[in-house]
């Protein structure tokens, strides 16, 4: 029985210890060395404290009435689910003077509207940049279809660095230390594939537009149609119809997605009744394709004029391809 208590006690001993231990070790470190390619801040390496109210300042959230309520994030990728609410993330990085290679952050969701980011300075102050997609394209430090902040390494200090994070629709802060020369070949093997994604797309919808002028069947119309609308929304969805298609249209490139995805289940309806000629060989299925197309678009227009949220709402899309899929 003695033993059994001297234990629990020992036990208890040791979790308080591993705690208080794990308390004072606080926030992770990077450090920036030449052998880094990339390293992707998760864990404990990047705190999150979230600001209902939205109102407060920078200097607010660096004193220790709010310093201190900064949480290590539980996932690998900490989210923001609550629509227009702010969130205030900051990591740590330990500069690295003697190294050679110049290294850069960077925000992989292209979709966050707000990004205030407080960069510190070797002399203590900071310094502000704002980005975001509610910015203009050519606002950007950087024309690439994600957010990026270069980094001065001009010391050996511990910097920490605190990002203000608003925006419309869920997002992801997903921030990234990147050395520049592995940023500029990633990318360009990116963008190569891009080219190579959208080029296909391309090719198959002007074998089907030709197909249409020459056979004047209206289900080649609606492939192309569909196919144009899936990579109009892979293009808005992943910020490279934002730099390439409309690179000043800020409020367009906010709702792009929605009329992308509305045009992807209406088309994909349409090519599916006209294809397997559903008006003749069921025409109750016929009409319950043509409530669903109406309700669809319907619900386009009520989002956007009532209720912009449930734009984000993209499960919705499950219903009329599920008609799609009966359909066939």
């Amino acid at each position: 029985m003695l033993r059994s208590a001297t234990f629990v006690k020992v036990y208890f001993l040791l979790l308080f210890t591993f705690t208080l231990l794990n308390f004072a070790a606080g926030q992770e470190i990077v450090e920036i060395k030449d052998n880094i390619k990339e390293h992707f801040f998760t864990f404990k390496q990047i705190e999150q404290l979230r600001d209902d109210t939205g109102i407060l300042k920078f200097d607010e959230v660096r004193s220790p009435k709010y310093s201190n309520g900064f949480a290590p994030s539980n996932k690998i990728i900490p989210l923001t689910t609550d629509l227009n609410s702010t969130n205030w993330f900051r990591i740590r990085i330990k500069n690295n003077e003697q190294a050679k290679t110049k290294f850069l952050l960077e925000f992989f969701d292209q979709t966050i509207d707000h990004i205030t980011a407080y960069i510190p300075q070797k002399d203590g102050t900071y310094a502000v940049q704002e980005l975001g997609d509610r910015l203009k394209f050519e606002e950007r430090n950087l024309h690439h279809k994600n957010f990026e902040i270069l980094l001065s390494n001009d010391s050996d200090q511990v910097l920490t660095y605190y990002f203000k994070i608003r925006s419309s629709q869920s997002s992801a802060a997903i921030i990234v230390l990147r050395s520049v020369p592995w940023f500029i070949s990633y990318a360009l093997d990116e963008y190569f594939y891009f080219g190579i994604f959208y080029g296909m797309i391309l090719v198959f919808s002007f074998y089907n537009l030709m197909m249409f002028i020459a056979m004047r069947e209206r289900q080649y119309l609606y492939y192309v149609l569909y196919m144009l609308s899936v990579a109009l929304f892979e293009m808005s969805s992943d910020g490279v119809a934002y730099q390439y298609l409309w690179p000043n249209s800020i409020g367009w490139n906010q709702v792009s997605f929605s009329f992308a995805l509305c045009a992807i289940s209406v088309f994909a309806l349409l090519f599916s009744k006209e294809f397997l000629i559903v008006r003749k060989i069921a025409p109750k299925l016929n009409k319950l394709i043509t409530i669903v197309v109406i309700v669809r678009i319907a619900f386009l227009v009520v989002s956007l004029l009532f209720f912009r949220d449930l734009l984000t709402y993209k499960f919705i899309e499950f219903v009329p391809l599920a008609v799609a899929f009966y359909t066939g």
